[in-house]
């Protein structure tokens, strides 16, 4: 009797497990890849530190983090090299500090993509400094 109550369980098990592992496998995220780091700083075209995504902080010490695939709305302080500006550098360094600059990109992020962020301060006001989309790779599939 026992034999005939493991063999029955052992069955439906095999049939239950399948379903519940397709289920599983559609339910997750993908993650895409998002470089911080552009290092083109002759370009005015710089690092950025995220602070937060969606709303939540976060603390992170690489270049690149990754992120599950949809729209994001991410925070950041910018990384911004003064040695590359001419003019005023104490008037420029007090305005990256008061962050008169925008600080916040929304991103939708695709699957299959590489995404390189960057801080764009190349217009002559620090005002209309931002976070950009640098540039968007597709990822080959094999």
């Amino acid at each position: 009797m026992k034999r005939i109550i493991l063999v029955l369980l052992f069955v439906l098990g095999f049939f239950i497990y399948p379903e519940t592992s397709i289920a599983h496998d559609t339910a997750k995220t993908e993650m895409v890849m998002v470089d911080l780091s552009p290092n083109k700083p002759v370009h005015r075209l710089f690092p950025l530190t995220i602070l937060s995504i969606d709303g939540e902080s976060v603390t992170h010490r690489n270049e690149s983090i990754m992120l599950a695939t949809g729209k994001h709305t991410l925070k950041f302080s910018a990384n911004v090299n003064l040695k590359f500006f001419t003019g005023n550098i104490k008037i420029l360094n007090a305005n990256i500090k008061q962050r008169k600059y925008s600080d916040t990109l929304i991103v939708s992020l695709e699957a299959n993509n590489h995404y390189q962020l960057a801080f764009d301060a190349r217009p002559a006001k620090v005002e209309d400094w931002k976070p950009i989309v640098l540039s968007v790779t597709k990822k080959d599939i094999k």
